[in-house]
């Protein structure tokens, strides 16, 4: 696996909207543009041969704690460890920014999402809304 994750600038957010699935909802990726713009949140690509494959997206929440959100691989390229390697990337990039623990929800029927946080390390800590799992990891 060769690639490179780096973080996206708002206006090249529109290019990448079948990755992260919000071309449909344009309200969404305004409050994302509008977000990261203000620096309330960094999404980051993974990359080979400049072309998108996978992604995710940091929120600092106060208190130490980093939210990881739309953690996304494209479909024909699940399974080659970029995933694991974005949690990773998401782990690091929280602990340089001063936190010490990093959260996330997941759909409780995605047990393939479920299964790689738990191999990170994450720990359910309760059920969410609309069939979600709330996630944390201590780093």
């Amino acid at each position: 696996m060769s690639g490179r994750i780096r973080e996206i600038a708002p206006e090249e957010l529109p290019q990448l909207d079948a990755l992260y699935g919000v071309g449909h909802d344009t309200a969404l990726r305004a409050r994302l543009e509008r977000e990261m713009r203000s620096g309330k949140r960094k999404m980051y690509v993974w990359q080979e041969n400049n072309e998108p494959l996978g992604g995710m997206s940091l929120q600092k929440m106060g208190k130490g704690e980093m939210r990881l959100s739309f953690l996304v691989v494209r479909e024909d390229k699940q399974g080659r460890g970029i995933g694991g390697t974005l949690v990773d990337e998401a782990c690091r990039l929280s602990r340089a920014a001063g936190c010490t623990a990093l959260t996330l929800e997941v759909r409780l029927g995605n047990l393939r999402a479920m299964r790689l946080y738990l191999k990170k390390g994450f720990r359910e800590e309760k059920k969410g809304l609309l069939d979600r799992a709330q996630m944390r990891l201590l780093l």
